[in-house]
């Protein structure tokens, strides 16, 4: 599922940069309206399919890179604290 559901978001980001290419900038308050939400919903959506779990106990790829990344920095913090005292 989370397949077919990235493929759709990035159909919908290709069309959006193709009109982007083919159109240029919108100008109008409507068809800018328009324009962020076709672009900001697909970029939120494969964000937490990616980034975020699917539940709290599974993790994407990505969100355990983060997860990893995060617990390093943290490990620094504590490691720099404890070096002050």
């Amino acid at each position: 599922m989370k397949i077919i559901v990235t493929l759709a978001q990035l159909t919908v980001l290709c069309a959006v940069a193709y009109l982007l290419i083919d159109n240029g900038i919108p100008t109008r308050d409507r068809d800018l309206v328009l324009f962020l939400l076709l672009t900001i919903t697909p970029l939120i959506t494969l964000y937490y399919i990616h980034l975020r779990s699917v539940s709290k106990n599974t993790y994407t790829y990505l969100g355990l890179v983060m997860e990893r990344r995060r617990l390093e920095e943290q490990a620094k913090v504590d490691k720099l604290k404890s070096d002050t005292k």
